[in-house]
C-alpha cells in the first residue's frame, strides 16, 4: 500500500523516516519507507545505472518515450496513477541504509 498524495516539502532521509513513523492514514499506523524493490513497483521502467552522465544520457534517450506527463507539464517515469501527485523533482527515499543518498527515476 502506498500513500499517493502530494507533498508540500522535501524531506531529508531522517525526516522521511520520521514522517512515516508518525503517519496514520487509511486506518493504519505502521507506515514505513519502501525498500528499493517496493519503490520500483510504482515506476513504469527499470531504474538506470547512473555511474556516469554518458551512461545516463544513453539510457534516457532510449527510454524518454516511456515518460508520462502530468497536468503541470512535468514528465516522470511512474505509473499513471501516481503522475499527478509527483513533485517537480522525482527524488525518493528508501528504507535501506546502506546508501541513504537520493534515488531517481
Amino acid at each position: 500500500m502506498y500513500q499517493n498524495q502530494p507533498f508540500t516539502k522535501e524531506y531529508t532521509w531522517k525526516e522521511a523516516k520520521g514522517y512515516c513513523q508518525a503517519l496514520t492514514l487509511g486506518g493504519y499506523s505502521d507506515w514505513r519507507l519502501p525498500t528499493r524493490a517496493e519503490l520500483m513497483k510504482i515506476g513504469n521502467i527499470k531504474l538506470y545505472n547512473y555511474d556516469n552522465y554518458a551512461n545516463w544520457k544513453k539510457w534516457f534517450d532510449k527510454n524518454k518515450h516511456r515518460r508520462y506527463k502530468n497536468s503541470k507539464n512535468q514528465y516522470h517515469f511512474v505509473k499513471k496513477e501516481f503522475i499527478e501527485n509527483m513533485s517537480k523533482y522525482s527524488w525518493f527515499w528508501t528504507s535501506e541504509e546502506k546508501d541513504s543518498s537520493k534515488e531517481m527515476f
